[in-house]
């Protein structure tokens, strides 16, 4: 289920980055109070908050854009291995540029996490063509996760840089709804 998915705190699941670019709320339920919390406060903190607890719902916000592009990838060896990289893209416009921009990790790294540096960099354009210059700065003081598939961490964010590059650069072209 999906309320499993984000309970269990572990890397190679799916849902989180797509929730993350959802801007989701985790409601949760205890016995005498129920809490709403923002989908990357609870990737942080969800063994803590859901003890005697359960996930009751995930709400998805409305967008108020003219437009919305978005993309998953999920790179593995195969199907069903567990994959090498997740990345989960939403790129809104309004008025033909950038309103909103979400890009989520996740495989690459402990915990899902948002690019928030590189989203804000995309904020108010109409067109982008990102370089490997501003994806290598965008994630530097990302801690890779260590994966016995790969020996050198270096492929690992090397994997990130392209698959980034090639995702945002097509996303951000605006004007195709």
């Amino acid at each position: 289920t999906i309320g499993g998915n984000i309970a269990l705190p572990v890397s190679w699941v799916s849902i989180p980055p797509v929730l993350l670019c959802l801007d989701a709320k985790i409601k949760i339920k205890g016995i005498e109070s129920t809490e709403e919390v923002l989908i990357d406060q609870f990737i942080e903190k969800n063994t803590e908050l859901l003890k005697g607890r359960i996930i009751e719902e995930i709400i998805i916000p409305l967008m108020h854009h003219d437009y919305c592009k978005g993309k998953f990838y999920r790179l593995g060896a195969t199907e069903t291995d567990y994959p090498w990289v997740l990345l989960s893209i939403l790129i809104a416009f309004k008025d033909n540029k950038i309103s909103k921009a979400r890009i989520a990790l996740g495989a690459v790294v402990n915990k899902p996490l948002r690019l928030k540096d590189l989203e804000q960099s995309l904020l108010g354009k109409e067109k982008i063509d990102l370089t490997k210059d501003q994806i290598l700065k965008s994630i530097e003081n990302i801690k890779f996760r260590k994966d016995y598939r790969f020996t050198d961490r270096s492929y690992q964010k090397e994997l990130v840089q392209n698959l980034l590059i090639k995702a945002v650069n097509e996303l951000a072209k605006g004007g195709d709804q």
